[in-house]
């Protein structure tokens, strides 16, 4: 999960299905999918349902008030997602305590080829609680960055690989980015780094995330 400004070409490393609802991909004509990428825009997806936390996180699993928070959190949080992670989220909740603690009580955090971890519930895995946190934090920066009408303007460019959950980890991104109203280029198929790269310059976009596996073509 990395992300490109369009004041740099480079990667910045400090920083099971689709949504619902949060868009189409809108595919060229099939003889030119071979020799190019479409793009489509982005609209603000609808609201999505809700799934109940497992009752064993509303009932408390017995351990210490700071871990059993945390759990608490991830369940609701993972139920906001779509539950996609509930059956890894219940087999968590029978887990020992230092399992869950190291689950929910630390973060995943970004190294030399963004943020990178395996897939799975919590905190410190790579899931779409955490894409979704990652992406409101960029969008805060960009705001920061940027004034709000030039941001909603210029947009954000969204690519991801062929990996499994890629396209649902970006489509998780950019429904962050479209309903904070800014302008989001989602690729309408699975495509290389460089092509993110350089849909961010030819579309002049504040930024680009791209969610890959590594950073490599």
């Amino acid at each position: 999960f990395s992300m490109a400004s369009s004041r740099s070409t480079c990667l910045l490393s400090k920083s099971k299905s689709k949504l619902p609802g949060v868009g189409v991909p809108r595919h060229s004509h099939p003889r030119a999918h071979s020799q190019s990428h479409s793009w489509m825009m982005m609209m603000v997806p609808p609201h999505r349902r809700r799934r109940s936390p497992p009752p064993c996180c509303a009932s408390g699993g017995g351990f210490p008030s700071r871990v059993q928070t945390a759990l608490d959190l991830w369940c609701s949080l993972d139920a906001q997602e779509g539950g996609l992670e509930q059956e890894d989220t219940l087999m968590l909740t029978r887990a020992n305590l230092d399992v869950v603690e190291e689950r929910v009580c630390t973060r995943l955090e970004f190294g030399t080829a963004g943020l990178r971890g395996l897939m799975g519930a919590g905190f410190s895995r790579m899931n779409a609680v955490v894409v979704v946190q990652t992406t409101q934090g960029i969008c805060a920066h960009l705001l920061d960055t940027f004034d709000n009408d030039t941001l909603k303007r210029r947009g954000v460019a969204v690519g991801y690989d062929a990996r499994v959950n890629s396209d649902h980890f970006a489509r998780a991104a950019a429904a962050v980015f479209a309903s904070k109203g800014i302008q989001v280029f989602l690729t309408s198929e699975p495509c290389p780094t460089p092509i993110l790269a350089a849909a961010v310059s030819y579309k002049q976009c504040a930024a680009g995330v791209m969610v890959t596996a590594s950073h490599n073509p």
